[in-house]
Parts: structure tokens; C-alpha cells; sequence
């Protein structure tokens, strides 16, 4: 059983552990989450159980229903279109900041060593680290990009677009159905490169609206009575 510390930041902790389970499918979509059983198994104040649902529901990973309680989001195929159009969106307005905000080689070299890390994952069909490294990703532009209210948006829209893509990768069976990814990593850091930001801004749209059709292809919804 995991511990966890009575200091600030602790729920968050919890949102973060509930919202891994989530991600993995330990609590799958339309399951209760109760607030007594999630207190004991986790030795944990209510208070703070309570304050990580309200977390978790400002990441679109559970909703409150009346006279049930907090309950695992179901994503319909519209929710999910609509999140890879804002991502997409997102995203590439963030590959415009980065083209605009890099000054040396050195500050696009953790991208290339990434690269070829995500490459390593894909060669040895390791979906869980191709997952874990696509978010590093993210991570290392967020240390170039200052732009708070960008980066704040991505962060709490992050929980529930890793949900479905974490679905997408653990269903796909070969290492070339991922290496769709590297190759747009690789344009798109040419363009960035290049600082053509028009050009990177279409490839970003096109990549997340191909992403979407894989993603719709492996993400389906299986309402549950379970309740933890």
C-alpha cells in the first residue's frame, strides 16, 4: 500500500495517485470513487480526499453525480474529437513559442538526445516508455516556453489526453504503428529549427488529427458498478 505524508501538496498527491489509476485503468470509466473507502485505503483525511476529487474533476477525469458521488468520466468519440482539436491547437501554438524562444543549438539538443530515446522505446516495442518520454517532451518546451496561461491549460487538459493516449499506445501491437510519432517529432523540430511557423502549425494540426482516427480506433468506454 502506498503512504503518504501529512505536508502541503498532499492532495495532490492523492489527485495524482487516483488520476494514475485512472490513466492505467485500475478505475475504469463509470466507476464510483467513494470517499470513506478511498480514506481508509489510502490513510488519508477525508478533507484531503475530498479536495483531490475536486482536483480531479478540474481535470476532466471523474464528474460528481447527485446522490452517487464522484464517478470515473466516461469520454464519448465527441469528447474525444474535441480534445485533440483544442491539443492540436494547443500544441501548435506551443511549437510556435518554441521556434520564437530558442537562441542555440544547446538549447535544442535535450530535444535530439529525447528523439532518440522515444526511438530506443519504439525499437523495443516499450509503449509504457514511449508514454512516459512523449510527455518529457512536453516538459522540456515548457522550460523554454514562458507562457503561464499556456502552459497551465496544457497541464490540466494533460490528465485526460493521457488517458486516451495511453489506451491508443497499449492496444497498438507493432513497433511501426508508434513510429508515426518520431517522424512528425523529427519534422516538426525542423520547422522549429527553420523557425517556420506556419508550416510546423499544419504539421501539428494534421499530427493530432491522424492521432485522433488511431485514438478513436483503440479508445472505448465500458461503464462499471465497481466502487472503490
Amino acid at each position: 500500500m502506498m503512504t503518504f505524508n501529512a505536508a502541503p501538496g498532499l492532495a495532490e498527491q492523492i489527485a495524482d495517485h487516483l488520476g494514475q489509476m485512472i490513466i492505467r485503468e485500475e478505475l475504469k470509466p463509470g466507476e464510483r470513487i467513494q470517499e470513506v473507502k478511498v480514506t481508509k485505503a489510502l490513510n488519508v483525511s477525508r478533507g484531503s480526499v475530498r479536495e483531490a476529487l475536486l482536483i480531479l474533476e478540474r481535470r476532466y477525469l471523474i464528474h460528481n453525480i447527485p446522490r452517487k458521488g464522484a464517478v470515473v468520466t466516461e469520454f464519448t468519440k465527441e469528447d474525444v474529437q474535441g480534445l485533440y482539436e483544442i491539443i492540436g491547437c494547443l500544441y501548435g501554438l506551443m511549437g510556435q513559442y518554441l521556434a520564437n524562444a530558442w537562441q542555440t543549438e544547446e538549447d535544442l539538443k535535450p530535444f535530439d538526445e529525447l528523439v532518440a530515446q522515444m526511438e530506443a522505446a519504439i525499437e523495443h516495442n516499450d509503449p509504457t516508455e514511449l508514454y512516459n518520454l512523449s510527455f518529457s517532451f512536453s516538459e522540456l518546451v515548457r522550460n523554454l516556453v514562458d507562457n503561464v496561461f499556456l502552459n497551465e491549460t496544457l497541464q490540466n487538459l494533460r490528465p485526460a489526453f493521457s488517458r486516451i493516449f495511453y489506451r491508443m499506445l497499449h492496444h497498438q501491437q507493432r513497433a511501426e504503428d508508434s513510429s508515426y510519432i518520431i517522424d512528425f517529432i523529427k519534422e516538426s523540430m525542423n520547422h522549429v529549427r527553420a523557425r517556420a511557423v506556419d508550416k510546423n502549425r499544419e504539421l501539428v494540426k494534421n499530427y493530432f488529427a491522424k492521432q485522433c482516427v488511431f485514438a478513436l480506433q483503440y479508445y472505448h468506454t465500458t461503464p462499471t458498478e465497481n466502487v472503490i
